[in-house]
């Protein structure tokens, strides 16, 4: 896996701080930016949802038919 050697070195200088490796904080960000998807995922999911209903309630609304 490519890593930006710019990120690299944030990462390297976070594990030293916090006394862990590399591999621990990619697997902790993965794991909190896959659980972040997931969050957005589903907002979205139910965004959708509702403008779906508006947009059927729009198009199915009362008729105005001259008599």
């Amino acid at each position: 896996m490519y890593i930006d050697p710019d990120v690299d070195d944030g990462l390297r200088n976070e594990a030293f701080e916090g006394k862990t490796s590399k591999n621990d904080l990619i697997r902790k960000y993965l794991k909190l930016g896959m659980q972040q998807g997931a969050v957005d995922a589903a907002s979205s999911s139910g965004k959708k949802a509702t403008r779906a209903k508006s947009s059927k309630a729009a198009a199915t609304g009362p008729s105005h038919r001259a008599t």
